[in-house]
């Protein structure tokens, strides 16, 4: 269990978002767009933020991992 180093909270985990760059094909059937064949290309801005106060307490996996690990020992 972690804690928050802004609000002071106890932490098991942290709400996670990014933007993700992806690379697919899009055509028209019928009148419809459709998407196909989409893959992940590259990830960037990701943030791990605390879910109580809302702040950022990491910007990649390793540094969120230690925010989570800190209290164990």
């Amino acid at each position: 269990m972690g804690k928050c180093p802004f609000c002071g909270s106890l932490i098991v985990e942290l709400e996670y978002s990014a933007t993700e760059f992806v690379r697919g094909g899009f055509t028209v059937r019928d009148g419809v767009g459709e998407y196909y064949g989409i893959e992940s290309v590259d990830v960037d801005d990701q943030e791990y933020r605390c879910p109580v106060c809302g702040s950022i307490v990491a910007r990649c996996e390793s540094d969120a991992r230690k925010v989570l690990l800190e209290g164990c020992s």
